[in-house]
């Protein structure tokens, strides 16, 4: 065995109460008014009022119109720290925590108020929004930030947030996501599909024919990505387009 120091490579864990730590997680929502009575856990985050929140956040501070108003100005999109910040304005537990207790539960803050604000349709952000008809999109922006040496500060590259109407933000920083799930998911299925048939050759066929039955049902299904679907949806009813012309005959 080599006597050789070893350079550690790992830093270990953190050491806190993490029972502290969540007491000033909860402490903080419940002085904020952003809890609410559970049955079955006694407490649980009151993700309406945080919803509504963040949908004020958002549309006064991280609305963006399209991609070359982002380019132009960054500081649109929503860092994890800037969602945190702007939802508890000033807190000592988000600005200089002193324990290592305080340091766990601004982290585990951080953590939630990202959550509150993903892509997921029912995240308490994307819900409060849909009424409005925007979306949640996030992309990696840098952000100029202090450092020493440097009059104009350095660019810091991060994940951002922020909602849009612009739907060339929604294809490119949505649509693409959610498709290529879409498509990963059938590409999971064709691999389980040809295992299946090469471990008894014999049932490619059967397999194939059964498969097919069910992934046909499963594509009409599929009604929002049929723009002849969609596009008789926009179209004006027969029945309005007759009283339009009655009207405008009188």
């Amino acid at each position: 065995m080599s006597t050789t120091p070893v350079r550690l490579l790992f830093t270990p864990p953190m050491s806190f109460d993490i029972y502290e730590a969540s007491r000033l997680v909860w402490d903080l929502l419940d002085a904020k008014a952003l809890t609410v009575a559970n049955a079955r856990t006694g407490v649980s985050p009151a993700t309406d009022e945080i919803g509504k929140r963040l949908r004020e956040i958002f549309l006064n501070n991280y609305t963006v119109t399209d991609a070359a108003a982002l380019k132009g100005n960054p500081e649109l999109a929503a860092w994890q720290t800037d969602i945190a910040d702007q939802l508890f304005p000033g807190e000592q537990l988000l600005t200089t925590p002193s324990t290592n207790e305080e340091i766990g539960a601004r982290d585990r803050l951080l953590s939630l108020c990202w959550n509150w604000s993903s892509l997921a349709l029912n995240s308490p952000l994307n819900r409060m929004i849909r009424g409005d008809g925007y979306f949640v999109a996030e992309q990696v922006v840098s952000k100029k930030r202090p450092a020493p040496g440097q009059k104009s500060g350095v660019g810091v590259p991060a994940t951002g947030r922020f909602i849009t109407e612009d739907y060339t933000l929604l294809r490119d920083l949505v649509l693409v996501s959610d498709l290529a799930k879409f498509d990963a998911a059938a590409r999971r299925l064709d691999n389980a599909l040809r295992d299946h048939g090469d471990r008894q050759p014999g049932f490619r066929h059967a397999i194939a024919k059964y498969s097919s039955t069910k992934v046909t049902g499963s594509m009409a299904k599929l009604e929002h990505a049929d723009p002849k679907k969609m596009a008789a949806l926009e179209a004006p009813d027969d029945g309005e387009d007759a009283d339009e012309a009655k009207g405008q005959d009188a």
